[in-house]
């Protein structure tokens, strides 16, 4: 080998290896990237799943408390009438 086909072999290898490396760079900022939209995306979820069981809990409230008078006020009703 002539050292003109020394340096063109040298130089492709190089350029071979500087492709690799660029594309192995743009994969690895991309992770993060797709890590940063799983983590947003969990927290999220997390957020709405704490609001819907309290939003529940004050629902469920709120109706065991209008059962439980409409229970007292027809109970007084009844007795009203045992005694009118």
């Amino acid at each position: 080998m002539d050292p003109m086909d020394n340096l063109c072999a040298r130089l492709s290898a190089f350029e071979h290896q500087t492709e690799t490396l660029t594309h192995h760079t743009r994969t690895v900022e991309q992770r993060p990237r797709w890590w940063r939209g799983l983590a947003c995306g969990v927290g999220v979820l997390s957020l709405l799943s704490l609001a819907l069981p309290s939003g529940k809990a004050a629902d469920t409230e709120r109706r065991i408390y209008t059962s439980s008078s409409t229970a007292v006020s027809s109970g007084i009703s009844r007795v009203a009438r045992s005694f009118g």
